[in-house]
């Protein structure tokens, strides 16, 4: 069963259109992520799901109930609809303490005091904040108080928590144990998630679904190895960064298509072990993490892959490459 469900959702700022004919759902406990380049409509289609902005257009609703119709005139204010929300820039109350600030949204609710003690340091514990329940904001690390803002967000026991960009203000290696934090407090909590981000990598750690946000339209969506690995065209290939884009195939051995690009994986491209192959010259060759990146020009066309040693800059080599995993593109 769906837990929230949006539909035909559209906005525009003046004569700007943000958004445009915007419907998908979600079922419980799903992880859905929202990718796209600056300006794509990612933030403001989260705020809209929040209550912070109202559509022009559309409707949304939450286990069957209407939050929102614009032809109904139905518009359920943010603090009535329970959902989390964790801010990019934390958006602590910088007089309150750590405890002060998680316990913040209960006693608006107005939560009695043992239970909003119990619920804080339960939530303590479990963003690993022991140690910091009495130090205020200016006092903690990003992490710690993205760690707070999450929380919070979690205070009031909400099915679906909304997060905008939360990791983007923190330096690789915190972000890559933070977002791996996210994931595990999303399944401990059972919580449905729809999470913005402009990192293609953490998105599809994160994710059980994306859906990839062009013009404030939705240009692709599905999982994330059905997008890496199956782009519609080659702007989505290019923003995904899914392999080689090559204009032409007949130097790999394939029949042109009719027009379009090419994509190879940059996994279907390895050093021939014999002379047979597709003739190049390597271009560069980086050791990043485990591996070496070679770029190899191929005909005036550059290809990318990977190998476990270092190859000659400047030497001609033959390349094995697996045709049947070239896909042709719009």
């Amino acid at each position: 069963m769906n837990i929230l469900q949006a539909d035909n959702i559209s906005l525009s700022f003046g004569a700007k259109k943000i958004l445009t004919d915007i419907s998908f759902s979600l079922t419980k406990g799903e992880f859905l992520s929202l990718i796209g380049p600056s300006g794509c409509g990612k933030t403001t289609l989260l705020r809209v799901l929040a209550g912070l902005e109202q559509a022009d257009a559309g409707s949304l609703s939450f286990r069957g109930t209407k939050l929102a119709d614009t032809r109904q005139d139905i518009f359920v204010i943010p603090q009535q609809r329970e959902f989390g929300f964790v801010f990019q820039n934390y958006d602590l109350w910088p007089h309150m303490t750590v405890a002060e600030n998680i316990a913040f949204p209960l006693k608006m609710a107005k939560w009695d005091k043992h239970k909003i003690v119990t619920k804080v340091n339960s939530l303590i514990t479990d963003l690993r904040l022991q140690g910091l329940a009495e130090r205020r904001p200016e006092q903690l690390s990003g992490g710690q108080k993205q760690r707070v803002g999450i929380a919070r967000a979690l205070a009031k026991n909400p099915e679906v928590i909304l997060f905008d960009e939360p990791l983007s203000s923190l330096d690789a290696d915190l972000r890559q144990e933070l977002s791996r934090e996210i994931k595990d407090v999303a399944k401990r909590h059972a919580l449905t998630c729809i999470y913005v981000t402009h990192d293609r990598r953490e998105s599809f750690a994160l994710s059980d679904r994306v859906i990839l946000l062009k013009d404030g339209k939705i240009h692709q969506s599905g999982t994330p190895a059905e997008l890496y690995n199956q782009p519609i065209d080659t702007w989505t290939a290019k923003f995904l960064d899914s392999g080689n884009i090559v204009r032409s195939a007949a130097l790999f051995g394939l029949d042109e298509q009719p027009s379009g690009s090419y994509m190879i994986p940059r996994v279907a491209i390895r050093p021939a072990r014999n002379k047979k192959g597709v003739k190049a010259v390597v271009a560069s060759c980086v050791f990043y993490d485990d591996r070496f990146e070679i770029t190899a020009d191929v005909g005036q066309e550059l290809v990318e892959f990977f190998h476990n040693e270092p190859l000659t800059v400047g030497v001609e080599i033959m390349l094995d490459v697996q045709n049947s995993m070239i896909k042709h593109l719009a």
